[in-house]
């Protein structure tokens, strides 16, 4: 299991601008960040560019076998649904393995759960649907850290209500101030050591 941290973050229908605005106010905090987007199949990401022009992290595409490095930004390929072996990302290609509705924050956050247990972080951003709500408990169970946009500053609230729905979401937030709320619960984890 990891030492650091990572932070997944899931998102679909009105979730790129609470995004960015999220890494603009994330700083340099020994996390890795992966962002994980509902994408049609064969659509070619350019949110690496994006966020690369909106936060202090560099941001690349995530590919099969990559280790995931701190204070760096991976973005999920279109082309498969991104899961973790241990400390290295993978991908189950879509031709594959075919999963309606998309699960792709689900797949994520579960593999998450199993590879980094209680560092593991979870958030939920503006949304339509219920991906996120099972891996949100699996992060849970792992003893990890649980997090949701509040439903009032979501364009689409279906993934953030659900996700709160569950009971199992630590805290809800406007996008740009869930970094300060990770870095105080990692903060006071280590104060306890």
């Amino acid at each position: 299991m990891s030492m650091h941290y990572m932070a997944a973050i899931g998102f679909s229908a009105g979730g790129l601008n609470p995004v960015i605005d999220f890494f603009e106010h994330t700083p340099n905090d020994n996390v890795s960040y992966v962002i994980l987007q509902h994408l049609p199949d064969g659509f070619q990401t350019r949110l690496n560019t994006l966020l690369n022009k909106h936060s202090r992290l560099p941001a690349r595409i995530a590919e099969a076998g990559m280790e995931a490095r701190t204070d760096t930004v991976y973005v999920q390929p279109a082309h498969g649904y991104l899961s973790l072996a241990g400390n290295c990302f993978t991908i189950e290609e879509r031709t594959t393995v075919r999963h309606f509705p998309n699960r792709a924050i689900d797949i994520f956050f579960t593999a998450l759960a199993r590879s980094y247990g209680d560092r593991s972080i979870g958030i939920i951003l503006s949304g339509g649907g219920m991906d996120g709500t099972a891996g949100i408990l699996a992060i849970k169970k792992a003893g990890g850290l649980v997090l949701s946009q509040d439903i009032q500053s979501s364009s689409y609230s279906g993934m953030p209500f659900n996700a709160i729905n569950t009971g199992r979401v630590d805290d809800s937030a406007r996008p740009a101030a869930l970094p300060d709320i990770i870095r105080s619960h990692i903060e006071a984890r280590q104060n306890k050591v």
